[in-house]
């Protein structure tokens, strides 16, 4: 897939199957993280996988999510990604014109 197809086809998805993932797509999932840019390259970063099924992303509140990733005091989580299968395929949301949202100076 093609970034741009891969970014126009993107959609957030707040409802997913219980079907477990694959180790292979974790592993894969893993390798990318580690590979993805990080601002300088100062690779001061640790990510953390939290595998159960079902699990509702608005169900996770920013109060628990240090405990419920058991993350030392000196850690502070920055971003929270849900992955799994979709349970839903929601339509496209709007997006302003190119003209509008675009200054090419």
């Amino acid at each position: 897939m093609e970034v741009y197809d891969a970014i126009k086809k993107r959609r957030s998805i707040w409802k997913f199957q219980n079907k477990e993932i694959s180790k292979e797509i974790i592993e894969k999932l893993s390798e990318a993280l580690v590979w993805a840019p990080s601002a300088g390259n100062p690779q001061s970063r640790k990510f953390y996988f939290r595998l159960y099924p079902a699990a509702k992303p608005r169900d996770i509140k920013n109060n628990k999510i240090k405990s419920i990733l058991e993350l030392p005091d000196n850690l502070r989580p920055i971003a929270i990604v849900p992955v799994g299968y979709p349970g839903e395929f929601p339509e496209p949301p709007s997006r302003l014109p190119s003209e509008k949202a675009i200054n090419i100076v």
